[in-house]
C-alpha cells in the first residue's frame, strides 16, 4: 500500500472510527484490529520508537472510579515485569483525553479462540499448544500473579508459532467488574465458561483457578467442544458448580494419562487438583521421556542449544520464576542504571543450577533440590570461588535461557547442572559441567551409589569441579552422616520451610522432629528445627504458648552445636534466636561471626546478621555492607534488595533505599516485607499518595493495615485512618503490637506508642529487633521511656 492509499484509508477509517488518527501521548492511532466487553484494540505507532504496537483502550465503565484506576495501573505495573517468550509483553500504561490504555507488542498470527473456529487440534498440536501456556502461567505465578482470565480468546499463536499469553494486568480489572455483569444475560459469557467454582462464588482465587481454566481450555483443544457449554450463563455456571464433564478417553487419539490430568484439573475443590503449573508441566513431559535418558553420554562438545540431555531436563522441570527477567526489566526501565551488586569477572565463578527430578513418580524435586544445595555449599566454603546464591540459581529452574545467557545475568564463568533418579534406595546422580560463555561441556559424570553413598557422590562431583577449575578443595569434614531416611525428611524439611507461611512452617517442623527422631545425632536438622519452631511460636496468640516455642528453639540449637561444634547453621540459629529473643545481642553478634568464617557465601547469613544483629544495635552503616554482601552472592534474592532497602532507609538514603526496594519487588510483586518498606520510604519523603498505593502491595494485612493508615493520616483523611487503625488493633493487637506502636508514634503520640511498646516486649514481638533503628519512631528518642526500653531489651544506648 503507498502512502497515499494508506492515508486515504486512514481518512476513511477515521469518518467511522472517532479514535482513528488521534494521538494518545506519542502514540499515534492508525487502525482498529477489535473488539470486546473490555474496549478497543487498534493497531498503532510508537512515534518516539517508530515500532509498531497495539493498543487497547479500555471501556469508561473501568476508568470513571479512581480505585479501580488505582487497581488497574497497580496490577498493570505488577504484571509490566513478566519478561518471558509465553507472555505477551506490556510496553508501557498511561492515561490521556480522560482515556485509560495500554501498549503492548505487536503479534502476527491468530488467537487460539480463531484457530479452535478451524475445528479441534490434534493431540500432538494440542499438548505443544498446552505446554507453552504451562510455561507462561509457571512464570507468572511464581513472580506471584494471577491471570483469572484464562481462555483461547487471551491465548495468540504467533505466525512463527510462538504461544503467547495475552492480558495479564487487565485480569484483575476484570474480576473486579464481573460481579455486575456476569448474571446479566449475553455478558461475560465467554468467560464464565473458563470460570473456576471459586470465582464464580467470588471468593478468593490463587494459581490453582488458574489451572482450572487451563484445564477447560485444555479440555476444548482435545475435545473441539467446551465441557460446560449450555445455552445460557445460568445453566453454564450451574453445570462448573455441579456436573463432572464426559471424560476424554473416548476422544479418538487422547491418551488415559491426559484423560485423567485434564480430569484432575477440573476438581471442584482446588485442593484436589494439581498444585502449581510446574507440576502439570512434568506431568504432560512425562510420557515423552526415557528413562534411558539420564545414563547416556555426553559428547564433550555439546552444546546446550543441540537435543542434549541439558534441553531434555529443562523440558522436564517446568518453568522457574521470572526474577531474572523482572531483575533486567528494572534496569531498563530506570534508564540502563548500573547494578550496584556486580562480582569481578576474572575471579573463578560458578552457578550451581537446581538439579532436575527424574524419578519414575516425579515427586523427588524436593530430594534433587537438596543434592544440588548440597553441592553448593560445599563449594560456598573455596574462599577463591565465587558461587552465586540458591535464591538466583534455583529462579532458572526449566527456562529455556542458554548457558550464555545464564552466565551473564548471574555474572559467572561456569554452571553446574544435573538430574537425579531415585528409585528405593538407589539414586542415580548426573552431573555436567558447562563453560557459560560457549556451551561447551568441561566435564560430566554419571553416579550409581545406593542412599547411604549419596553423601560420597556429592563430594566426589564437588572435587571434580574443582578440579576442572583448577582450585584448591576445602576439605569439607562430615562429623556424621544421616541416615537415608532421617536426610530424606530434612530436605523435605527445608522444601516446606522456605514457602515462608505459617502453615508450612509447621509441616516444616514436623519433616525435621521425624528427622531427628529417626536419627538423633543429625546436628543439621536439630538446627533446622529450632528455626523452624521459633517461626511457629512467632505466629502463636497467646504469650505461654510464644515462650514454650522460645525456649524449645533455643534447646534444639543447643543440641545442635554440642553434636557439631563447627556447624555454620548452628551457629546462625543460635545468633538469629538471641537476637529475636532479645537475650543476648552481643552472643548472638559473636555466633554470627563464627557463622560467616565457617560459610563466608551464605548470602542468607549475611542478610540476617544485617538486619537482625547489626541493624538491632545501631550499628547501621556495618549492616548496610553485610546486606549489600547478600545481594552480591544472590542478585535475584528478593529479600536481599529489600533487607538493603530497609537498612538504607533506616540510615535517611531514602533514594537508594527506594531503588533497592523497587528492585525486590520487581523480582517478586507480591511480597509482605518491601511492600512495607517502601511505604515508610515514600512517608519519609512525604509522598503519601504513593504511600498508600505501596501499602495496597503487601500480601500481609497487619503490614497493609498499618501501611493505609499512616500514609491516610499524611494525606488528612483522618476518619479513614482511625477507622483502619481500630481494624489494625482488634484483628492483630496480639502479633502487629509494634507496628501499631510505630504508628502512634508517627502520628506523635509517644504515650499511646509506649503502651504498644510495651505491649510488643511482653508478648515478645519479633518486630522490637527494629526499634533502636526504625525512623517511624524517631520521635520517641528523646523521651527517658525509650532509653528504659533499651536497657530492657539489653541493647546499647543511643
Amino acid at each position: 500500500m503507498t502512502p497515499e492509499h494508506r492515508n486515504e484509508a486512514t481518512a476513511s477509517a477515521s469518518n467511522v472510527d472517532p479514535f482513528v488518527g488521534r494521538i494518545l501521548s506519542h502514540y499515534r492511532i492508525e487502525a482498529r484490529l477489535g473488539s470486546g466487553g473490555m474496549g478497543l484494540v487498534y493497531r498503532a505507532t510508537d512515534l518516539k520508537l517508530g515500532r509498531a504496537v497495539a493498543i487497547k483502550l479500555l471501556s469508561r465503565q473501568f476508568s470513571t472510579s479512581e480505585d479501580a484506576k488505582a487497581r488497574f495501573l497497580r496490577e498493570a505495573r505488577a504484571a509490566s515485569a513478566l519478561d518471558h517468550p509465553n507472555i505477551g509483553v506490556l510496553y508501557d500504561i498511561g492515561e490521556e483525553q480522560g482515556e485509560l490504555f495500554i501498549v503492548m507488542a505487536l503479534y502476527e498470527g491468530d488467537t487460539l479462540k480463531q484457530r479452535l473456529e478451524k475445528g479441534r487440534l490434534s493431540v500432538d498440536e494440542a499438548i505443544a499448544t498446552l505446554r507453552q501456556i504451562l510455561l507462561g502461567l509457571e512464570a507468572a505465578h511464581r513472580a506471584g500473579i494471577v491471570h483469572r482470565d484464562i481462555k483461547p480468546a487471551n491465548i495468540l499463536i504467533t505466525s512463527g508459532g510462538t504461544v503467547k499469553i495475552l492480558d495479564f494486568g487487565l485480569a484483575k480489572l476484570i474480576a473486579d467488574s464481573q460481579a455486575e455483569t456476569i448474571t446479566q444475560a449475553g455478558q461475560a459469557f465467554g468467560t464464565v465458561l473458563y470460570m473456576s467454582p471459586e470465582q464464580l462464588r467470588g471468593t478468593s482465587v490463587d494459581s490453582r483457578s488458574d489451572l482450572w481454566s487451563f484445564g477447560v481450555l485444555a479440555y476444548e483443544l482435545l475435545a473441539g467442544t467446551s465441557p460446560f457449554r449450555t445455552d445460557s450463563s445460568t445453566t453454564t455456571m450451574a453445570r462448573i458448580f455441579n456436573d463432572e464433564p464426559l471424560s476424554l478417553v473416548a476422544v479418538p487419539g487422547v491418551p488415559d494419562w491426559l484423560a485423567q490430568l485434564v480430569s484432575q484439573l477440573l476438581r471442584k475443590n482446588p485442593s484436589e487438583r494439581p498444585q502449581s503449573a510446574g507440576e502439570v508441566l512434568t506431568r504432560l513431559d512425562q510420557v515423552e521421556r526415557a528413562p534411558a535418558d539420564l545414563g547416556e553420554p555426553v559428547s564433550p562438545t555439546l552444546r546446550p542449544n543441540s537435543q542434549s540431555m541439558r534441553a531434555k531436563w529443562l523440558a522436564a522441570a517446568g518453568i522457574g520464576a521470572l526474577a531474572v527477567a523482572a531483575l533486567v526489566s528494572y534496569f531498563v526501565v530506570r534508564g540502563n542504571r548500573k547494578p550496584e551488586a556486580t562480582i569481578a569477572s576474572a575471579r573463578p565463578s560458578i552457578a550451581v543450577l537446581p538439579f532436575t527430578d527424574m524419578s519414575p513418580q516425579k515427586d523427588q524435586e524436593y530430594f534433587a533440590d537438596g543434592i544440588a544445595e548440597e553441592i553448593l555449599n560445599s563449594l560456598a566454603q573455596i574462599e577463591s570461588l565465587h558461587v552465586a546464591g540458591r535464591i538466583s540459581s534455583f529462579s532458572f529452574r526449566g527456562k529455556s535461557d542458554d548457558a550464555r545467557t545464564i552466565g551473564q545475568k548471574l555474572n559467572v564463568a561456569t554452571l553446574l547442572e544435573g538430574g537425579v533418579r531415585k528409585e528405593g534406595t538407589h539414586v542415580r546422580i548426573t552431573a555436567q559441567l558447562i563453560n557459560a560463555a560457549d556451551g561447551f561441556h568441561l566435564w560430566s559424570h554419571n553416579y550409581d551409589r545406593e542412599l547411604t553413598g549419596v553423601f560420597a557422590a556429592q563430594d566426589e562431583i564437588a572435587r571434580a569441579v574443582v578440579d576442572a577449575l583448577k582450585l584448591r578443595l576445602v576439605p569439607v569434614s562430615r562429623r556424621h552422616e544421616p541416615t537415608p531416611e532421617a536426610y530424606n525428611q530434612y530436605l523435605l524439611g527445608n522444601t516446606l520451610f522456605r514457602r515462608l507461611n505459617y502453615q508450612n512452617f509447621v509441616r516444616a517442623v514436623a519433616a525435621y522432629q521425624r528427622a531427628v527422631t529417626l536419627d538423633p545425632d543429625y546436628a543439621q536438622a536439630w538446627a533446622a528445627l529450632a528455626m523452624a519452631r521459633f517461626w511457629v511460636a512467632d505466629g502463636a496468640e497467646s504469650v505461654a504458648a510464644i515462650s514454650k516455642g522460645f525456649d524449645e528453639a533455643m534447646s534444639y540449637v543447643e543440641k545442635s552445636l554440642a553434636l557439631d561444634p563447627d556447624l555454620a547453621d548452628g551457629y546462625t540459629a543460635r545468633g538469629f534466636l538471641r537476637a529475636a529473643t532479645g537475650t543476648d545481642w552481643e552472643g548472638s553478634r559473636v555466633d554470627f561471626e563464627r557463622a560467616l568464617n565457617l560459610n563466608p557465601g551464605a548470602a542468607d547469613l549475611h542478610r540476617l546478621y544485617a538486619q537482625a544483629v547489626l541493624a538491632a544495635m545501631g550499628r547501621l552503616p556495618e549492616a548496610i555492607e553485610e546486606a549489600r554482601k547478600a545481594t552480591e552472592i544472590d542478585p535475584l534474592s528478593a529479600l536481599a534488595w529489600s533487607t538493603l532497602g530497609r537498612m538504607y532507609y533506616s540510615s535517611g538514603q531514602l533514594e537508594a533505599a527506594r531503588t533497592a526496594l523497587e528492585k525486590s519487588l520487581q523480582i517478586a510483586p507480591e511480597q509482605n516485607y518491601a511492600a512495607a518498606h517502601l511505604n515508610a520510604v515514600l512517608l519519609l519523603q512525604k509522598k503519601p499518595a504513593e504511600a498508600l498505593e505501596a501499602a495496597e502491595r503487601s500480601t500481609s494485612e497487619v503490614f497493609k493495615l498499618n501501611g493505609k493508615v499512616l500514609a491516610l493520616h499524611d494525606l488528612g483523611r483522618d476518619a479513614e485512618a482511625q477507622r483502619l487503625l481500630a481494624e489494625l488493633i482488634a484483628r492483630h493487637g496480639h502479633d502487629g503490637a509494634f507496628q501499631i506502636a510505630e504508628t502512634y508514634a508517627w502520628f506523635g503520640q509517644p504515650d499511646k506508642a509506649f503502651e504498644w511498646l510495651d505491649r510488643a516486649y511482653v508478648q515478645r514481638d519479633a518486630g522490637l529487633r527494629a526499634v533502636k533503628f526504625s525512623p517511624l519512631l524517631r520521635g520517641l528518642r528523646g523521651d527517658p521511656r525509650y532509653a528504659a526500653m533499651l536497657a530492657k531489651m539489653n541493647l546499647p544506648p543511643d
